[in-house]
């Protein structure tokens, strides 16, 4: 399969499949707090969040209630999560792989503003 393509470059909004296979969909909301986002994914409200350039205090508390859940953080490649890293992937474990796939996919590609 084709990697992914970004639908909207200022932000993900939707991804689906260049090749026309199975639907994707990836709804992005943000309500403004990464840390009640984190806590969403721990919760099982989202299966997954992703944000980039977040501070440590954005994201420790609410990573800490992801892995209390049993979720998994990461970067955008799938290496260790480091609250002083630029990246944060977080999700319920079960689709992570996938998310590192996709969000890694699109991330690599050039903006276009």
């Amino acid at each position: 399969m084709a990697p992914p393509r970004a639908l909207d470059g200022a932000g993900v909004r939707a991804l689906e499949p260049a090749d026309g296979g199975h639907e994707l969909h990836v709804d992005r909301r943000r309500g403004g707090s990464a840390a009640l986002d984190l806590c969403y994914v721990g919760s099982g409200r989202f299966d997954g969040f992703w944000e980039m350039k977040l501070k440590p205090w954005d994201v420790a508390a609410g990573a800490l209630i992801v892995i209390e859940a049993g979720g998994v953080l990461s970067d955008f490649s799938g290496n260790a999560f480091n609250i002083y890293g630029q990246e944060t992937l977080a999700s319920n474990r079960l689709i992570h792989r996938e998310m590192v796939g996709i969000v890694s996919a699109v991330a690599s590609e050039p903006r276009v503003d």
